[in-house]
């Protein structure tokens, strides 16, 4: 995963708002089965899987408190954008906005980042490959880029946040400045081979 900058610690970052979402638990017994599913088990898969979506809540309200800092940063992010993958288990929702954001004490300085989170990962192996491509943009053309590889992190843990930036630009002309970027994944065990989820861009300023 792409270290932070240095000179740009987590607080000085735009926060956007997130939606949360419910997912019910079902089960098709097909005919004649012999299987027949004990309620206790049926009621410890609804048990986890609401608690997977409230850890993604208090993520969510957790992440809210510590990066919505007006105060100390100006920028814009896109509206959110939301992809279920077909993984193995429960399906992973992953939800990102593109930002772009210019730091209020030093005017000078921006920077481009992919915010968000997942839930419904962990357990069964979800990705062989999970990366997020932001890019730093000025009417349409790079000034920086990053990636930040999350395979690891969608693979073991249930769900959790997604920072990516940019290093810092410096500049007197804020004028056409975005944040754009894609995400490359590959589906575990599809035979698919990889595939790319392109993202919508951040307002420019």
């Amino acid at each position: 995963m792409l270290a932070a900058d240095e000179n740009s610690p987590a607080s000085d970052l735009f926060y956007l708002s997130v939606d949360h979402r419910r997912h019910a638990v079902s089960t098709r017994i097909a005919p004649g089965s012999k299987y027949l599913p004990k309620t206790r088990d049926l009621m410890k898969s609804k048990i986890s899987r609401r608690a997977t979506v409230l850890a993604a809540s208090a993520l969510a309200v957790a992440s809210s408190l510590v990066l919505n800092t007006p105060a100390q940063a100006l920028g814009g992010c896109g509206s959110e954008q939301h992809r279920e993958f077909g993984t193995s288990g429960y399906n992973t929702d992953v939800y990102i906005q593109m930002c772009v954001t210019r730091e209020r004490s030093n005017p000078d300085k921006f920077w481009a980042s992919a915010e968000g989170y997942w839930i419904d990962g962990g357990g069964a192996r979800k990705f062989d490959n999970f990366d997020i491509k932001v890019r730093l943009e000025r009417n349409d053309s790079a000034i920086l880029t990053a990636t930040c590889d999350y395979t690891a992190e969608i693979n073991g843990a249930s769900s959790g946040t997604i920072q990516c930036k940019t290093g810092s630009h410096y500049t007197t002309s804020q004028t056409g400045l975005s944040g754009d970027g894609w995400v490359n994944f590959d589906l575990d065990a599809d035979g698919l081979g990889g595939d790319t989820w392109e993202l919508t861009g951040s307002p420019r300023f």
